[in-house]
């Protein structure tokens, strides 16, 4: 949005509205495809709405990124995997359709670098401090093998409709993480 204020009742409806016509059209379209006229038409609001909130499509989409990297900064901090798991499922749930576009083939969108840049240092120092002999290096390629392992099973959970339940990912990419852990420590499992 254009200002950072705390939007009243209906302020929000709209802007919500305006967000979920988006990725309604998301569905059927790619985002440089996207016009304010479709959105408008869509949310049921007048073009001076959409105008008041964002300058443009672009500037929408890159508010509702900035959202969802603004919340998952607490979850990100976090160093009990258990729990880091847990919170950045119910988040991924809760904006589904941001995460069903980002993970299209089609998608344009960086948030998930954007997350990366934001975290990867924190995370590579808890990897450090668990396996404090592995070069920097090695703990890239753990991380990045981590990672790509995550990213795959979300994507997986999104086409099947999320019908394993929030726990059982959870308690598994918990398990997954702890072993690749594990493995390095030096410790015995």
């Amino acid at each position: 949005m254009t200002e950072t204020k705390t939007l009243d009742r209906r302020s929000q409806y709209s802007v919500d509205a305006i967000q979920n016509a988006l990725f309604t059209l998301l569905e059927e379209k790619d985002l440089s495809a996207v016009t304010v006229t479709d959105i408008c038409r869509l949310a049921d609001v007048n073009r001076g709405t959409f105008y008041r909130y964002f300058k443009d499509v672009p500037d929408l989409f890159s508010h509702i990124e900035d959202h969802f990297l603004e919340n998952f900064r607490e979850i990100l901090s976090s160093t009990d995997m258990s729990s880091y798991y847990r919170s950045i499922l119910i988040s991924i749930r809760e904006n589904s359709a941001l995460i069903r576009f980002i993970l299209a083939s089609n998608s344009t969108s960086h948030i998930i670098e954007k997350l990366l840049l934001r975290q990867k240092d924190s995370l590579l120092d808890m990897l450090n401090s668990r396996c404090p002999h592995l070069n920097r290096k090695d703990a890239e390629y753990i991380f990045e093998y981590i990672l790509g392992g995550f990213i795959y099973l979300i994507r997986k959970w999104f086409e099947e409709d999320m019908v394993i339940p929030l726990d059982t990912l959870e308690k598994n990419l918990s398990q997954m993480t702890e072993a690749i852990l594990k493995s390095f420590s030096g410790t015995s499992a």
